[in-house]
Parts: structure tokens; sequence; C-alpha cells
């Protein structure tokens, strides 16, 4: 299924999670991350968390983003995220969240 890029924001809290320094070299460019609501978050009801796919937290969508990526969520659309771009040393790591296109396709609407 064609999907379509729609946001590339920072990983807010990379350095609250310790993902820092050699912990980091694992976020490469295009490795694919998890997202994860979390509606009970005392901080944020809108926080999404991003984790490593081997379980790790790295960080969080931030603040002024996850109102409508947590929105997007919740309403079932399976969202990717992939790292888009990692600065030397990962002081900044960005993400890209892709959508899968609803529109049909014409194999679909025959």
């Amino acid at each position: 299924m064609p999907n379509f890029d729609f946001l590339e924001p920072r990983i807010a809290g990379l350095h609250h999670h310790q993902f820092v320094g050699d912990k980091a070299n694992s976020l490469e460019f295009g490795l694919n991350l998890i997202l994860v609501r979390e509606p009970e978050n005392p901080h944020d009801r809108n926080a999404v968390r991003i984790d490593h796919p081997d379980g790790r937290k790295v960080g969080y969508i931030p603040a002024n983003q996850a109102a409508w990526v947590s929105r997007l969520i919740d309403h079932g659309h399976a969202l990717g995220c992939q790292v888009a771009f990692v600065s030397a040393p990962q002081s900044l790591v960005a993400v890209t969240l892709t959508l899968p296109d609803l529109r049909p396709t014409k194999e679909s609407a025959t």
C-alpha cells in the first residue's frame, strides 16, 4: 500500500531517556520505530511515545504535534515512523511519520 510522508518532527526527550552516545548509534537513517499512545501520561494526555524495535524508549512526539498525531492513532490509523535525520553526535534525531494512502486505487475501484 502506498504511503505519503506528512511530518518530520524531532524526537522530544532524547537526552532525558539516555538515548545518547553509544546507545544512539543504533538510531540509523531509515530505522523503523514504534509509536505507542500514552493516554494516561500525567504530563500530556496526548502523549505519543517512540520506541526502538528492541523495546527501549527513545522519546516522544513533541507536545505541540502530539495532539493531532494521537487523534490519528486513536481513530485506528496505523502510522509508520522511521528515523529521518540523525545529527552528530546524535544530539538531534528527527523522524518521518507516514500514513497509509486511503484513496481508492484503480484496482480497488473496479
